[in-house]
């Protein structure tokens, strides 16, 4: 593999990266690799966390030659001297490997997080308390109080910061964590924070909001479990009497006139309304001369169809010049089935000048997919090549797809979306797609048990373990 290619597959964080440091070494890459470690390349819309990706990129260099250079270079960047910008979004990956080679014993790198740890605490730099968290997964008792007195002085600013429970704070050291690594545990804690409470009035203003954060998760928990002893149609009529009294019907034409209307909200009411209401916010939005007004009315139908999917007033929006406008048409025709809407999409895609804006465009064909149109989805995936967010979208379309109409001749699609797609946690939805059609080569199963999502991981290596029996 050319160092361009595993660059590439770094930023993506494909299996591929561990399949070519087997076949071939660390040596072509190392400097590639250390970038990586330096410079996150996170995907915006990728929920992955910094620490997740720190511990696919760890094992790399850990017990490697190289290791001494890696670990040179990344306490570089948190000696003393230094000041490490929390608005650096390299940095939460860099103190997260930091933590990695603690973990494994590296004394240097012990002693620089619990020298950042103390000094943020003590000069209450709020912006960087959760980096002190490492400090607890790693020395456990030693640290708990002296981070919960931190958190307790930011107790009385609960408007401007969010204050982590003790379940919180021990999250990191019991996920990420086998039980013989942890430091601490829960009960432990809870001990030793009642016990300095009686003494430390930050401790204690600290534990005051534990317990009463305590007592709400409870009750959360109690309506939850109270809710799911319902039936479905009971659990329904229940969201919908809840949805339909925070904000009224007829109160949300005047919420989209003003530009306020909540638009996840309005998506969900829409799965409520009856025939009559669905046609009555139709009705609204033909006669709306804002087309932005009109869009965001439209919400009420991206999950349910249009009582009148051919009406000419509202197939007038899929000709705006407003991006917003198109978009959100789109998402309300892939809602609906009718010749029309699949005349429409293969014309579009016929053109073959395409922009992000029709990234929504694949959606149509899920309900008016008629056989060949993979091959004119096909090609005009390129145009979107160069764009992470429009090719975001359509990993969601197309996996919505296959869950809707298994088709076989889907997978080629699939595959472009695995070599494209910047979202790893969209990656592994894509696999599990092609498995559905089986379409799943050894090759790429094999790539996926190194991915740097732990869930494709685990998946993959299930599949290859039973492969195995």
């Amino acid at each position: 593999m050319d160092i361009a290619t595993f660059a590439e597959h770094l930023t993506a964080g494909r299996g591929a990266v561990y399949l070519a440091i087997q076949q071939q070494g660390l040596e072509p890459y190392a400097e590639t690799l250390l970038d990586g470690c330096l410079y996150s390349s996170i995907y915006s819309e990728d929920f992955l966390q910094e620490f997740e990706r720190a511990q696919w990129l760890y094992p790399l260099f850990a017990k490697t030659p190289y290791y001494s250079h890696f670990d040179q270079v990344i306490r570089d960047a948190f000696q003393p001297d230094q000041d490490e910008s929390y608005d650096d979004p390299h940095s939460n990956q860099r103190f997260a490997l930091l933590a990695l080679m603690a973990l494994d014993g590296d004394q240097d790198a012990y002693r620089l997080i619990q020298y950042w740890a103390e000094r943020w605490l003590a000069e209450h730099d709020m912006r960087r308390y959760q980096w002190s968290e490492w400090w607890l997964a790693l020395a456990g008792q030693k640290a708990l109080l002296p981070i919960v007195r931190g958190w307790g002085y930011l107790v009385p600013h609960l408007d401007e910061f969010y204050v982590p429970t003790l379940e919180r704070l021990l999250e990191l050291c019991h996920e990420s964590f086998t039980p013989e690594q942890r430091q601490i545990s829960l009960e432990q804690a809870h001990a030793d924070v009642q016990a300095a409470a009686t003494f430390d009035f930050y401790i204690k203003a600290y534990w005051e909001y534990h317990s009463a954060e305590g007592q709400e998760e409870l009750a959360r928990q109690q309506s939850a479990q109270a809710v799911q002893a319902l039936t479905t149609e009971q659990r329904e009529k229940r969201r919908c009497a809840r949805l339909r009294k925070e904000l009224p019907l007829a109160e949300l034409l005047s919420q989209a006139r003003k530009r306020r209307m909540r638009n996840h909200f309005t998506m969900q009411l829409g799965t409520c309304l009856s025939l009559v209401e669905q046609q009555w916010v139709l009705h609204q939005i033909e006669s709306e001369p804002d087309e932005e007004v009109a869009a965001s009315l439209l919400w009420f139908f991206k999950r349910v169809a249009l009582p009148n999917p051919l009406s000419p007033k509202v197939w007038q929006l899929i000709k705006s010049t407003n991006p917003k406008v198109v978009t959100a048409m789109l998402v309300v025709l892939a809602q609906n089935q009718h010749p029309q809407i699949g005349a429409y999409a293969r014309e579009i895609l016929s053109q073959g000048q395409l922009n992000k804006v029709y990234a929504e465009l694949i959606g149509l064909f899920k309900l008016n997919y008629q056989q060949g149109d993979e091959l004119l989805i096909r090609q005009v995936l390129e145009h979107f090549a160069e764009d992470k967010d429009a090719i975001h979208t359509l990993g969601f379309i197309l996996n919505d797809w296959v869950k809707y109409q298994a088709l076989p001749a889907l997978a080629p699609l699939l595959y472009w979306m695995y070599e494209h797609n910047p979202c790893s946690m969209c990656r592994g939805q894509i696999v599990e797609s092609l498995e559905a059609l089986n379409a799943l080569t050894p090759e790429l199963l094999r790539e996926c048990q190194y991915d740097v999502q732990g869930e494709t991981r685990a998946w993959a290596s299930k599949r290859l373990s039973i492969n195995d029996v």
